[in-house]
């Protein structure tokens, strides 16, 4: 179950543009530092495209489905 999983989530992130991959990282990371902040807004904030919002919102939401 593991192995699908993580295929499922590594062909998801493959298929991530580079600005949404970079906006989900620097996000994450930024959420690292500053937890009790809204991560969504920092991502509405920087987000360089309306694609890259879009590709990393439903990261995020996938995310969630599964925690």
């Amino acid at each position: 179950m593991a192995r699908v999983e993580a295929a499922a989530w590594k062909r998801f992130l493959a298929g991530l543009s580079d600005d949404a991959l970079r906006l989900l990282v620097e996000g994450m990371a930024w959420g690292e530092e500053n937890p009790t902040r809204d991560l969504r807004a920092y991502l509405r904030e920087h987000a360089p495209t309306p694609a890259a919002l879009e590709a990393a919102l439903h990261f995020l939401a996938a995310l969630e489905t599964i925690r």
